[in-house]
C-alpha cells in the first residue's frame, strides 16, 4: 500500500492478507461446524472497510484537497474490483452453479458484474460469490468519498462518523452480531457496517497526514493485534451466542478496538527486508477473499457423510477446503504480478527515454 508521497505502509497490506485469512477461517468454521478462534472472524470484514478508508484517503487527498476527480475515482476503482469479481463469480459458477438453473446462474453473473445485487434470491444477495456484498458497500463508499466525502472538513466527516456509528450499534443490537449485510433481509445493514469503518478510515488518515503518529508497539504486535483481540473475544463464556456480551464485543471491536490498531500499525517501523515480504504477502488479500467462499461451500456438505463413514478422518475436508483455498489465490496472485510486470516493461518500452 502506498500512502502520501513515496511512503509506503507495508504492514497495512500484511494486515489485509491476514484478515482475509481470517475471514476463511471463520467461514471454514462456521460451514464445517466447528467451534474454533474464529468464530468471530466476521469482524475482520470491518477491518476491511477500515483499511479501505484509510489507504485510499492517504493516496488521493493532499494537502486538504482530492487529487482526482469522482467520476474518475468511481472507474478506478470499479476496474479494480472488476477482475478478481469475474474470478469470484465464475467460480461460484462452476461449483455452485449447479444448484440453479442456467438462465439464474447467467443472469446472477450478470449482476455481480456490475456490483448489483438480487435482493430476490431469497438467500445472498449474491448468491455465487457472498463475500462480493462487502465489495459492493466498498464501491457505494468509494462513489461517496468521491462525491461527496472529499467535500466534507474533518468535523463534518466526524459528526457522520458518529451517526453511522449510532445506526451501526442499533444494526449490532437487533441482530445480537455484526453480522448484517450479505443477506437478503439484512443488506441494508451493511450501509452503517460500511460506512462507519470507512469514514472512520478517513478519519484517521487524515490525521496522519497532519500529525503522523509516533511508534507505539513493535511491528510484529501491530500485526497481530487484530487477531489477539478476535481470539480473545471469543473466549468469553457467553461469546457464542447473541447475547449483550456478544453485542458488546462487536460494537467495541469495530468502534474502538480496530481502529486503534489500524493506527498503531500505521506507525510501527517495519525494517527494509521485512517489509518486501509484507507487500507481497499483501498480494494474496484479494484473491483469498475472493475465491475462497465457493471452495469451502462445495466442500461443506460432503462433511456430515465424512464424518459418519471415516470417523476420524473428517476434519480432512475442512483442511482441504483451507488448503484449496490459500492454494486458488496463490495461483491467482502469482498469475496478476507476471501480467503487471509485462504490462509495466510494455508500457515502459513504449514511452521514449530520455537521451
Amino acid at each position: 500500500m502506498r500512502g502520501s508521497g513515496r511512503e509506503r505502509l507495508p504492514l497495512i497490506d500484511a494486515m489485509r492478507t491476514i484478515a482475509a485469512a481470517a475471514v476463511v477461517f471463520y467461514h471454514a468454521e462456521n460451514l464445517f461446524c466447528t467451534n474454533g478462534l474464529f468464530r468471530r472472524g466476521y469482524l475482520f470484514v470491518d477491518l476491511f472497510f477500515l483499511i479501505s478508508g484509510f489507504v485510499l484517503t492517504l493516496s488521493i487527498e493532499k494537502n486538504g484537497r482530492m487529487s482526482i476527480d469522482g467520476l474518475t475515482f468511481f472507474k478506478v476503482r470499479f476496474r479494480r474490483f472488476l477482475p478478481m469479481t469475474a474470478i469470484g463469480l465464475v467460480n461460484g459458477a462452476l461449483l455452485m452453479g449447479g444448484a440453479s438453473p442456467v438462465s439464474m446462474t447467467i443472469a446472477n453473473i450478470a449482476l455481480g458484474l456490475v456490483m448489483v445485487p438480487n435482493l430476490f434470491s431469497g438467500g445472498d444477495i449474491f448468491p455465487l460469490n457472498s463475500v462480493q456484498w462487502s465489495l459492493m458497500q466498498e464501491l457505494l463508499a468509494n462513489i461517496a468519498h468521491g462525491f461527496v466525502l472529499k467535500r466534507m472538513n474533518d468535523r463534518q466527516l466526524a459528526q457522520l462518523a458518529g451517526v453511522l456509528a449510532l445506526l451501526l450499534i442499533v444494526s449490532i443490537a437487533v441482530l445480537g452480531e455484526n453480522t448484517g449485510g450479505p443477506g437478503v433481509n439484512n443488506w441494508w445493514q451493511g450501509l452503517p457496517r460500511g460506512g462507519f469503518s470507512y469514514v472512520a478510515g478517513m478519519l484517521l488518515a487524515r490525521r496522519r497526514l497532519i500529525a503522523p503518529p509516533g511508534p507505539v508497539v513493535s511491528w510484529q504486535l501491530s500485526l497481530l493485534a487484530p487477531v489477539v483481540i478476535i481470539v480473545l473475544i471469543n473466549q468469553f463464556p457467553t461469546a457464542n451466542w447473541r447475547g449483550p456480551v456478544r453485542v458488546i464485543g462487536d460494537i467495541v471491536t469495530c468502534l474502538v478496538l480496530f481502529p486503534w490498531c489500524l493506527w498503531v500499525a500505521s506507525s510501527a517501523p517495519v525494517p527494509a527486508r521485512v517489509g518486501i515480504w509484507l507487500r507481497r504477502a499483501g498480494r494474496l488479500s484479494f484473491p483469498i477473499y475472493a475465491v475462497h467462499l465457493p471452495i469451502i461451500r462445495v466442500l461443506a456438505p460432503a462433511n456430515e457423510v465424512m464424518a459418519r463413514t471415516y470417523p476420524g478422518h473428517y476434519a480432512m475436508l475442512h483442511a482441504l477446503a483451507l488448503v484449496a483455498s490459500f492454494a486458488a489465490a496463490s495461483v491467482i496472485a502469482i498469475i496478476q504480478t507476471v501480467w503487471a510486470q509485462r504490462a509495466r516493461r510494455a508500457v515502459g518500452q513504449r514511452v521514449p527515454q530520455p537521451s
